[in-house]
């Protein structure tokens, strides 16, 4: 399911909350009117999860996008970590990795069913001690900033066995769903 975040915004463009199955049809047609492309209200139903969904498609992800004014879904994702100011005040419950101790470990979950547990290891890294369901693996290095519930987590840097494997987004769509310490 989609995160509140991302759905706010589309429903903030759309003009109306996405409450039931039948917003779904008003939102693709505004998608097209005020895009000129078409996304099904079957995958929209699906998206904001009135019908158990599978992960979106990019295309899907891009025509969103477009339609908020973004290039593409990868420009939106970076859009959330450069946003400095709101015109309201929301309580997000953030994780800022500089501010750990060594040793301190965090488990974070995100759809559709993942967990993940780390422990942080200084200097903004943290080795993954657990993956349920995820990508990342058992031993892998992970160096981010911030772990911001709602949101999608925006990971640098993966190593594992030594050799890096690149930057890494997980929660693309449904955002970090919890954050707790173990």
């Amino acid at each position: 399911m989609v995160s509140k975040h991302i759905k706010a915004e589309i429903e903030q463009k759309l003009g109306r909350e996405i409450r039931y199955p039948l917003d779904c049809e008003a939102l693709a047609i505004d998608i097209f009117k005020q895009c000129g492309e078409t996304i099904s209200a079957s995958t929209l139903k699906r998206f904001f999860g009135f019908v158990p969904n599978t992960e979106p498609r990019m295309y899907t992800l891009d025509v969103l996008s477009h339609y908020l004014g973004y290039k593409n879904w990868d420009e939106y994702l970076d859009s959330l970590t450069n946003k400095s100011e709101s015109s309201e005040f929301v309580n997000i419950e953030e994780l800022t990795i500089h501010t750990l101790t060594i040793g301190d470990r965090y488990e974070f979950c995100y759809e559709p069913m993942r967990k993940v547990t780390i422990e942080y290891l200084g200097n903004m890294q943290c080795k993954v001690l657990e993956s349920i369901n995820a990508k990342l693996k058992e031993n892998d290095v992970i160096t981010l900033s911030t772990i911001t519930r709602d949101y999608p987590l925006l990971i640098s840097s993966v190593v594992r066995n030594g050799v890096s494997i690149g930057a890494l987004t997980v929660g693309k769509v449904s955002g970090i769903t919890a954050i707790q310490k173990v």
